[in-house]
C-alpha cells in the first residue's frame, strides 16, 4: 500500500520596507537605488503613495529619500525625508555613508548604517555643522537625529574615518509634526502683559507665561540661509521675538 503525503509550500511575496534614494530618469519615471546597498539603479515606472500627505510634489533630484516597498518597477512609498539645505558645496567624491545615531545617557554617541542590520558602533568624534547653523531649531534638529525612532528618525549622510564621522548632508522626514498639526493656543494675559512662548521638538508652540514687555526689542530682524525660513516668536521675560530658521520644505507650525 502506498501513502502519498501531500506537503505544502508557502511562499512569503511580502517585501521590506527600506530606504532609497530617487532621482528623475530622463526616459521618464524615476532611477532609485537602495542606500548603502552598492546596487545598480532600478528604473520605476509607478509611484504609489500610502496615504494622503505625499503627493510626488515633494520629490527632488539629488535631494530626496524614500521609505517603502519595491516590487519590481512598482514603489509604494510610506516616507520622504528632504535635505536640509546646505550652505555650502558638498563633497560628493569622496566615499560616503548613511548613517543613523543614537545617543545613550552617558550622551556618547553611535551609528548603525540604514538599510544594514548590524550593531551599533560608537562614534570616536564626529563633526556635524548643522548644528550650528545660526538660529537653527537646536532642540528639534537634536531631536529627530538622536531621539526619535524610524521610520521618522533623520538621516545623516557621513565619512567615517578611523571612528571620527563627518556630516555632509542631514535629511528630515516630511511629517514633522509626526503625529499631527500642532493644536492652537487660546491663552491670553491681562494688566498690559503680554504672551510668550516656547517651541517643543516638533516645533509646536506653546504658552509660556504673561510678561510685561519690553520698552524696546531690537529691531534688527536676521537673515536665514537660502532654503530657509524665518520663524518669530515672542519669548524670555520681556516678550522680544526669538528668531527661528526652519527649513523652507517643511510645514508652517505657528
Amino acid at each position: 500500500m502506498t501513502t502519498l503525503i501531500l506537503v505544502t509550500f508557502l511562499v512569503c511575496s511580502c517585501f521590506a520596507e527600506e530606504y532609497y534614494q530617487i532621482r528623475s530618469s530622463p526616459g521618464g519615471g524615476y532611477q532609485v537605488n537602495k542606500l548603502n546597498s552598492g546596487d545598480p539603479n532600478v528604473q520605476v515606472d509607478f509611484l504609489d503613495f500610502g496615504n494622503d500627505y505625499f503627493d510626488g510634489t515633494q520629490l527632488s533630484d539629488t535631494e530626496t529619500i524614500v521609505y517603502g516597498t519595491l516590487d519590481s518597477n512598482h514603489f509604494q512609498i510610506t516616507g520622504v525625508h528632504r535635505m536640509l539645505p546646505i550652505d555650502r558645496p558638498s563633497d560628493y567624491n569622496r566615499e560616503t555613508h548613511y548613517l543613523f545615531f543614537e545617543e545613550d545617557e552617558e550622551e556618547d554617541y553611535y551609528y548603525t548604517k540604514v538599510n544594514i542590520d548590524s550593531p551599533a558602533i560608537k562614534v570616536g568624534r564626529m563633526n556635524n555643522h548643522f548644528l550650528n547653523y545660526p538660529m537653527i531649531d537646536r532642540s528639534w534638529l537634536d531631536n529627530k537625529l538622536y531621539q526619535t525612532s524610524k521610520p521618522f528618525k533623520a538621516i545623516a549622510r557621513a565619512e567615517i574615518r578611523d571612528g571620527r564621522v563627518e556630516v555632509r548632508a542631514v535629511f528630515v522626514s516630511l511629517m514633522d509634526p509626526i503625529s499631527s498639526p500642532c493644536a492652537p493656543v487660546h491663552d491670553e494675559c491681562y494688566d498690559g502683559r503680554v504672551i510668550t512662548y516656547y517651541r517643543d521638538h516638533e516645533r509646536c508652540v506653546h504658552f509660556d507665561q504673561c510678561v510685561y514687555p519690553a520698552e524696546r526689542c531690537s529691531n534688527r530682524v536676521p537673515r536665514c540661509y537660502d532654503g530657509y525660513k524665518l520663524v518669530s516668536i515672542p519669548s524670555g521675560r520681556r516678550g522680544c521675538p526669538r528668531y527661528i530658521c526652519d527649513p523652507e520644505f517643511l510645514p508652517q507650525t505657528i
